[in-house]
């Protein structure tokens, strides 16, 4: 009479496997949300720095006339 046995490490590969791919897919979203937040913190920061310029400058118009004059050295 013959037995058959089954081998168990079929299991343990695909345990291995769905660990590593959950592992590989947490990463991912964890740089996905770190990149969005450095996006939106430098989206924020010109946000804030073309808002401090036009205040200094007095009005919106004065600091487009002096971004020119600074960059064409008049």
């Amino acid at each position: 009479m013959r037995v058959t046995t089954v081998d168990k490490t079929e299991s343990r590969e695909s345990a291995r496997t769905s660990i590593g791919a959950t592992l590989l897919v947490i990463t991912f979203r964890v740089a996905i949300i770190l990149t969005l937040i450095v996006l939106v913190s430098i989206g924020v920061w010109v946000v804030l720095v073309l808002f401090g310029g036009m205040v200094s400058a007095g009005d919106p118009l004065t600091l487009i006339r002096g971004w020119f004059e600074a960059i064409s050295g008049h």
